[in-house]
């Protein structure tokens, strides 16, 4: 978002702008190292714009001076800067692509509760627990295949060393794989990843493009062969029947607590958010230390058929750094 009096109004005339005046435009930000702060350096590299920072403390003082004109324009979340945009005190340039599916999948899930509550009453977290079920699975299995290729571009890896070493392994691992893809992820983000997806014949190994430019073979091969592990352990499989057992009971438990702090006649929607900030973070807890075991055979069983235990120091630092 920006301030109304700066000239562009789109984000290609922003950054056409900000080449022609380098260093004369600043961007607020909630703090230094915040998601906000972030969110406008991963901008600079980008694009390669030069932009002053200057930190607030806390993102309310920032917009403040953003609509007083004592800076010129903010990375801010979509919430937070939807009043002032439909007030007229700051213009949006653009929302992201991630912001804006969030927010659908936000509204979808309000007018879900909303509905549930109005048909089956005190008793909507039943058939909630088995959306939520429904959705999870729809967005594992489809979400690489129908989601993916809205954001970003797949291309089949070339015949070399990096695409002998994903099928090697996966004969290794006992894996049968369809296809090695390489996603343009660069293109949003410096993280370096791979995963594996699909079903049968449509089962497919995808690498980052950061992690094949950024990252040495033996490296690469560490980050393949953990997520053959998953795959070798069945940990999605498993994970979404956690997801489904737990599911009833975490919304039993939001349900409950949101009747003691809803009022009457209100719409569900928000006693349903604060329940939800309230019990999710101790469901979390549990599901976090899962996590953890589950990370920690995958990582076995990288080292297992890899046999290069000095890569895989260097594989466990260095996307901590580059991921942040």
């Amino acid at each position: 978002v920006v301030n109304n009096d700066l000239p562009f109004k789109t984000v290609p005339e922003f950054i056409a702008y900000a080449k022609a005046n380098p260093g004369k435009l600043n961007f607020a930000s909630a703090g230094v190292g915040t998601g906000i702060h972030m969110a406008g350096e991963q901008f600079k590299m980008m694009t390669g714009v030069d932009m002053v920072h200057v930190p607030y403390r806390g993102a309310n003082n920032a917009m403040t001076d953003l609509i007083g004109g004592q800076v010129q324009l903010m990375f801010d979340t979509m919430a937070a800067s939807i009043p002032h945009i439909r007030g007229g005190k700051v213009r949006a340039l653009a929302f992201t692509s991630l912001v804006a599916l969030g927010g659908a999948f936000a509204a979808a899930g309000g007018a879900a509760v909303t509905f549930g509550v109005g048909r089956f009453g005190r008793h909507w977290w039943a058939p909630g627990a088995a959306v939520a079920s429904g959705v999870a699975i729809t967005l594992v299995f489809l979400g690489p295949v129908a989601l993916d290729p809205l954001f970003n571009k797949f291309t089949p890896l070339p015949d070399g060393e990096a695409r002998r070493d994903v099928l090697d392994l996966a004969r290794r691992a006992g894996i049968d794989v369809g296809e090695v893809y390489e996603v343009d992820a660069s293109r949003r983000t410096t993280a370096a990843n791979a995963y594996v997806t699909g079903l049968g014949r449509t089962k497919r190994v995808v690498l980052f493009d950061t992690l094949i430019n950024d990252f040495t073979p033996a490296e690469t091969r560490l980050v393949i062969a953990h997520e053959l592990g998953h795959v070798r352990h069945r940990d999605v499989p498993k994970g979404l029947l956690w997801g489904a057992l737990i599911a009833p009971l975490a919304l039993l438990t939001i349900a409950r607590a949101a009747e003691r702090v809803q009022p009457p006649d209100a719409t569900p929607v928000p006693a349903v958010g604060l329940a939800l900030t309230l019990v999710v973070p101790a469901l979390s807890t549990i599901s976090n230390q899962l996590s953890r075991a589950i990370e920690r055979r995958a990582d076995g069983f990288a080292l297992q058929i890899t046999g290069e235990p000095e890569a895989m120091v260097t594989m466990e630092q260095r996307p901590t750094l580059k991921n942040v």
